[in-house]
């Protein structure tokens, strides 16, 4: 083979690649329109890696849900590990160089990659001990940076277990409760307050709320079948795909907000704990 056909079946390749991941984008994102499955695995796929855009982790559910670590192959081989025979990568989209558009708007460019999952190596899976964080202190770590105040009450309107008022700018939580029922109620609730950006309609929100709670509970090791996706809101079958991205977006935008904020509280709270241990 000479030289310029190597460049002409790469580009090709690529070209091939890129066409593939667009449409597979957009074909889970009219997938989850109607079907709640498909919703549900996308969300699970968003709880693990937190760090991936909504197109990126679109683009895991749609290939390889089940993955836990993703790298490219000269990683893999950095580490030891080798992709195994047979294997494919699952595509994925990464930001390059930005531009300037005609009409003087900015773009990005980008580029496909491919990536394999640990388990498509010849290294071995490593089963991460599950981290026994304190229920309470979770809850702490939620709420130490809301943009609202939480207030405990012996009752609340409907049975509910916590509401949030956008009047009040709090999510009351009712007394009572085991600390994991506290900790699924204030995710919930607390997504409101990261949504509400004034002139605030719950009804409007519930879903996403939902879905918020459903991420914070996969991420902290609680128990979050309770916020599972059982039923989607009708709209949501009729919408274009990048309208339903823009409610992905959404979702994303708060759950990785109030794990942000999440962090900063736990990782002041084990540095002050490390310097305890230092100075004695």
């Amino acid at each position: 083979m000479n030289e310029s056909f190597d460049k002409e079946a790469w580009a090709s390749r690529k070209q091939q690649d890129r066409e593939a991941a667009y449409a597979m984008v957009d074909d889970t994102l009219k997938k989850m329109g109607s079907d709640t499955k498909a919703f549900q695995t996308y969300l699970d796929v968003q709880a693990k890696f937190g760090r991936y855009s909504v197109s990126n982790a679109l683009l895991v559910a749609a290939q390889k849900p089940e993955a836990t670590d993703l790298r490219d192959a000269d990683s893999w081989r950095g580490r030891g590990g080798y992709i195994r025979k047979h294997e494919s990568g699952i595509l994925l989209m990464e930001p390059g160089n930005s531009y300037t558009r005609r009409d003087g708007s900015k773009g990005v460019n980008i580029h496909i990659k491919r990536v394999f999952d640990i388990a498509q190596t010849t290294l071995t899976p490593t089963k991460e001990s599950a981290v026994n964080q304190d229920t309470r202190l979770l809850l702490n770590a939620m709420v130490r940076y809301a943009p609202c105040k939480v207030d405990f009450r012996d009752e609340l309107p409907d049975g509910q277990s916590a509401l949030y008022s956008p009047k009040e700018k709090t999510v009351f939580v009712l007394r009572g409760q085991s600390m994991e029922d506290v900790f699924r109620g204030v995710a919930q609730e607390l997504a409101h307050a990261y949504l509400d950006t004034g002139n605030y309609s719950r009804d409007s929100n519930t879903f996403l709320a939902q879905c918020v709670g459903n991420i914070l509970c996969q991420r902290n090791g609680i128990d979050g079948k309770s916020l599972a996706i059982t039923q989607l809101p009708q709209k949501y079958a009729e919408m274009e795909p990048q309208q339903l991205r823009e409610e992905l977006k959404s979702i994303r935008t708060a759950a990785n907000q109030i794990s942000a904020d999440m962090f900063r509280f736990l990782d002041a709270k084990n540095h002050g704990s490390r310097q305890r241990d230092d100075a004695r």
